[in-house]
């Protein structure tokens, strides 16, 4: 037989919570907009697609590096690094997501990129001859 999740209730108001989020992040209240996307992603990060997934970590860490929390900014990251981070060929990537998803995967990584470096993680980047720098 095949298994399914079923989403948390709290989850289906995860749009709401992103909003939230949103408002209490433009108004300098970073604790509480920490704590929210903290607990969105304890209770339904399973239930996320790679690109809510992936922006709700990133928003969440450059929430912690307001916080000059620079530990917890990179901790939230790792997860991102494997895919978003360290440095591969695209065309590797296309066995992880949609073709179709080109430019979306590319404008994660840099902003994943940049977020790693403002809270103070390095990039191994390859040289032309494949030598990381």
């Amino acid at each position: 037989s095949d298994d399914f999740l079923i989403a948390a209730p709290y989850c289906s108001s995860a749009d709401h919570i992103q909003d939230e989020f949103s408002r209490n992040y433009k108004l300098a209240q970073y604790p509480k907009a920490r704590d929210l996307l903290r607990e969105l992603l304890s209770k339904c990060e399973r239930f996320m697609g790679w690109r809510t997934y992936a922006s709700t970590r990133n928003d969440l860490a450059i929430t912690e590096f307001r916080l000059k929390d620079n530990a917890a900014c990179l901790k939230t990251l790792e997860p991102l690094k494997s895919d978003f981070i360290d440095d591969h060929d695209i065309s590797e990537m296309s066995f992880r997501y949609p073709l179709m998803d080109e430019d979306l995967v590319q404008a994660m990584i840099k902003t994943t990129r940049f977020n790693w470096k403002k809270c103070g993680g390095t990039l191994q980047i390859k040289n032309s001859v494949g030598h990381l720098q």
